[in-house]
């Protein structure tokens, strides 16, 4: 399900609509001179306190972070585009396997 979309911002929840089921894609275009980049973003269930510290603290004193951003290469693109094609494709066929069981169905 698309929760708000406009020309920079895809959001896309979970079919089980829990909160925190979703992703979001971001096209940033940040300069005319760069190359525009997709990023992918994924909103995890909220941690509980103590494990916010913790990982504040490792990032204090090792730089290490949990990152939840996926920045796209023009491939990933490429291969993103391919993979939902190829679903769109998978859709078509059950539906016309739906249609066509429905209407055997009402022939018998």
């Amino acid at each position: 399900m698309t929760k708000n979309r406009d020309d920079r911002h895809l959001w896309l929840e979970c079919k089980c609509w829990y909160p925190t089921h979703s992703v979001r894609f971001t096209l940033d275009r940040t300069g005319p001179l760069e190359d525009p980049e997709i990023l992918v973003e994924t909103l995890f269930t909220k941690t509980v306190w103590y494990r916010r510290i913790w990982r504040a603290i490792k990032y204090v004193f090792t730089g290490e972070m949990n990152f939840t951003t996926t920045m796209l290469t023009e491939e990933g693109v490429e291969e993103l585009v391919k993979f939902i094609t190829i679903y769109k494709v998978l859709i078509k066929v059950r539906k016309a396997k739906r249609t066509r069981i429905k209407e055997l169905n009402e022939v018998s």
